[in-house]
C-alpha cells in the first residue's frame, strides 16, 4: 500500500510519524530562545561609558544600555573620533541619524578576555575592537546610493586593555527612518 494512502486511512498514525516530532522540535527551539537569551543584568551606561567591575561576569550576562557618546553625520575611524572627540554627544542607543560614528567604553577588570553579542546596527554597520577594524557588514556609506544594507549577528571576544574595551562603530541606514541601536551589546 502507498504510504500517502495508509497515512489517510489512520489520521492517528499521522500525528504521531509527523505532528509529534515537530511540536517537540518546536518546544525545544523555544525553550533554547528564551532560556539562553535573557540577560542576568539590565546596565545603563554613565555618560556613554560602562563600569563592569564589580560585576559576576563568569556565570552571567550583562545587557549594555542607555545613553551612548556619538558623533552623527560623520563617518570616523577610531583614531578620527579621538581628534573630534569634543563634537561628540550623548543620544538614547536608538540613534536618530541616518549615519554616523558611536564610541562605547566599557570598564572591566584589568587585562581579562571578555565575550560580547548582538545583532549589527540596522542596516549597515562597521565595529572597530581596541582600535582594529573587526567587522563590516554591509557598506557603510554617507548617501543612499552607496551604501549597501544587511544585517547579522556579531560575537566576538575581546581583551580588556587597561581595563577598558572600546567599541567604535560606524552605521549606515537609509532603509527605516531611525539609524537603529547603537546599544544593546550584551
Amino acid at each position: 500500500m502507498h504510504p500517502i494512502r495508509a497515512l489517510k486511512q489512520k489520521p492517528d498514525r499521522f500525528i504521531l510519524v509527523f505532528m509529534l516530532p515537530l511540536v517537540l522540535l518546536a518546544c525545544i527551539g523555544l525553550y533554547g530562545l528564551l532560556s539562553g537569551t535573557a540577560p542576568d543584568t539590565i546596565l545603563p551606561s554613565t555618560d556613554g561609558n560602562w563600569d563592569l567591575q564589580g560585576y559576576d561576569l563568569a556565570d552571567g550576562t550583562v545587557q549594555l544600555t542607555g545613553e551612548i557618546s556619538c558623533i552623527p553625520d560623520t563617518l570616523l575611524t577610531p583614531e578620527e573620533y579621538a581628534t573630534r572627540e569634543s563634537e561628540a554627544i550623548l543620544l538614547d542607543d536608538a540613534f536618530p541619524e541616518q549615519y554616523g560614528t558611536s564610541r562605547l567604553l566599557i570598564t572591566l577588570p584589568d587585562d581579562g578576555w571578555y565575550t560580547f553579542s548582538r545583532t549589527s546596527i540596522d542596516y549597515a554597520t562597521k565595529l572597530y575592537v581596541n582600535g582594529e577594524l573587526l567587522e563590516e557588514i554591509g557598506v557603510v556609506a554617507d548617501h543612499e546610493d552607496t551604501a549597501r544594507p544587511n544585517i547579522g549577528r556579531i560575537t566576538f571576544t575581546a581583551k580588556a586593555e587597561g581595563g577598558v574595551v572600546e567599541l567604535v562603530q560606524q552605521s549606515s541606514n537609509f532603509v527605516h527612518r531611525s539609524g537603529g541601536y547603537h546599544g544593546g551589546w550584551l
